[in-house]
């Protein structure tokens, strides 16, 4: 949370005191207006993001509209599994198949 925030009337800064975000409610002083907690916050736009220390596979994809966090992380190993996966469901489904044809009372 950010260390001030301001009121959207008179953009003085509200103190943290006079904010419960429980009751979402944040009272400015200065003109005496209570405001909604979420308004506030939403003002705030998003948080600056360090794009240096991101996780590997991790990236932020910004446009005009919104702020997006993409994950693609395939390993190696993951993607020499799929071949293999194949062929065990290729090879399994007809073996299955070749013994109900020969004895269909077989559950």
């Amino acid at each position: 949370m950010p260390a001030e925030w301001t009121c959207p009337e008179c953009l003085e800064p509200i103190e943290i005191q006079d904010i419960d975000p429980a009751a979402d409610v944040a009272v400015c002083r200065a003109c005496e207006l209570a405001h909604p907690f979420a308004e506030l916050e939403y003002a705030l736009g998003p948080m600056p993001v360090d794009r240096a220390r991101l996780p590997r596979g991790v990236r932020i994809v910004s446009d005009p509209v919104d702020l997006r966090v993409v994950h693609r992380r395939v390993s190696p190993r993951a993607a020499g599994l799929v071949p293999f996966t194949l062929v065990w469901i290729c090879f399994g489904g007809w073996g299955c198949r070749s013994r109900l044809a020969a004895d269909p009372s077989m559950p």
